[in-house]
């Protein structure tokens, strides 16, 4: 994939709104990242211990399981080490005991969904200090 192309893939989601669980109505973290690997042919595994696709907007309210979903997305793709990270790679953050998940964009910025704002880019220097790991799911070169 060139660098057009993944642009155009990120730009699918670009302001989307926000909302937890339902891609028709819009977007939350994980069924973002979700439809963007698999449009890149990536994809998610439909289950995670008791997490599914079907109730992890319900747990994700309850702020039930936090642990589990922090596992999930620590399973997927290959550990970098957040100073190699490229365009394509998930950024997974903890603050307060609530885990999300970004896309890194390169030039130090990423792409994630935040409530109500729907999805933005930002620079990652605002939130480094809560990045707790960065995943590769698709192969660069």
């Amino acid at each position: 994939m060139n660098d057009i192309e993944f642009v155009d893939k990120t730009n699918k989601f670009l302001r989307g709104k926000f909302a937890l669980g339902d891609k028709a109505k819009g977007w939350d973290c994980l069924n973002s990242m979700a439809e963007f690997f698999e449009s890149m042919g990536a994809k998610f595994p439909d289950r995670f211990r008791d997490w599914t696709w079907a109730n992890y907007a319900e747990r994700w309210q309850r702020g039930e399981g936090m642990e589990v979903f922090r596992d999930f997305l620590f399973s997927l793709g290959a550990p970098v080490d957040i100073n190699y990270m490229g365009p394509g790679d998930i950024i997974i953050f903890e603050k307060s005991g609530i885990v999300s998940v970004g896309l890194y964009l390169g030039n130090g910025n990423f792409q994630a969904v935040f409530n109500p704002e729907g999805v933005i880019r930002l620079p990652l220097r605002f939130y480094r200090d809560a990045v707790t790991g960065v995943r590769r799911l698709i192969k660069k070169g």
